[in-house]
């Protein structure tokens, strides 16, 4: 902990960790000091069509072509809390699980379109540790085999 966090009182210190911004504390008041250039930046408008559960998915095509993706890294990128992001998606009609596993299909089919990537290949860049598992897991999706998929595309 640094000198400065040292100092912090205890509500100045958590703004310190939520804003990741220098927080001044004194007897006269409490103090956020943010770059300029972060309050100069409008915020990006949102299309009007955007959903909640589009930003979600948006954010776990992200994650899991980096090989993780979980409920809380999700919640982290959109700071918001897991719970919130549960409630707002259900409000949406879906749940996290439901929406995973969609975005994960529709990734899989998206990479075995493409001759150039092998089946076991994209069984990592959609998140499985197994191919065994994503085996199964297409079979669920599609009724058929990744082999089997991408062998009907040639046709």
């Amino acid at each position: 902990m640094s000198e400065t966090d040292r100092s912090l009182t205890l509500p100045a210190r958590t703004c310190h960790a939520v804003y990741r911004a220098p927080v001044y504390d004194s007897a006269a008041g409490c103090w956020l000091v943010f770059d300029a250039v972060l309050l100069d930046a409008a915020p990006e408008p949102r299309p009007s069509g955007e959903t909640f559960t589009r930003r979600v998915r948006a954010q776990m095509v992200a994650l899991i072509g980096d090989g993780s993706c979980t409920i809380e890294e999700v919640a982290a990128a959109l700071a918001m809390s897991v719970r919130t992001v549960q409630r707002r998606l259900e409000s949406e009609g879906t749940t996290f699980g439901a929406l995973f596993d969609e975005t994960r299909r529709t990734a899989a089919l998206e990479y075995l379109r493409n001759p150039q990537i092998a089946i076991k290949e994209a069984t990592y860049r959609v998140g499985f540790s197994e191919p065994s598992t994503f085996y199964r897991a297409f079979r669920r999706w599609t009724g058929a085999t990744p082999a089997d998929y991408r062998r009907s595309l040639a046709v």
